[in-house]
């Protein structure tokens, strides 16, 4: 269990009302750098115990090409 106060801000939410929620962690057998990380609760207003959001990370070392949106 983590506190939502601290992985909320990771996958970009406002709290919700749960203050600790279950958190899964995958890592490379090899590696050892974090693959998938998997929260299950309320995060966020809305919520319910069974909302789940799930990170998967890859590309590790790899640049990135990040382009701001036009405005409308």
């Amino acid at each position: 269990m983590v506190r939502v106060a601290d992985v909320a801000p990771l996958l970009g939410v406002e709290e919700g009302a749960a203050e600790l929620v279950p958190v899964e962690l995958w890592f490379g057998k090899d590696d050892k750098l974090l693959r998938r990380l998997r929260v299950t609760g309320v995060l966020a207003p809305g919520d319910t115990a069974e909302s789940v959001r799930t990170v998967e990370l890859s590309a590790f070392g790899e640049p990135v090409e990040i382009t701001a949106p036009t405005a409308s």
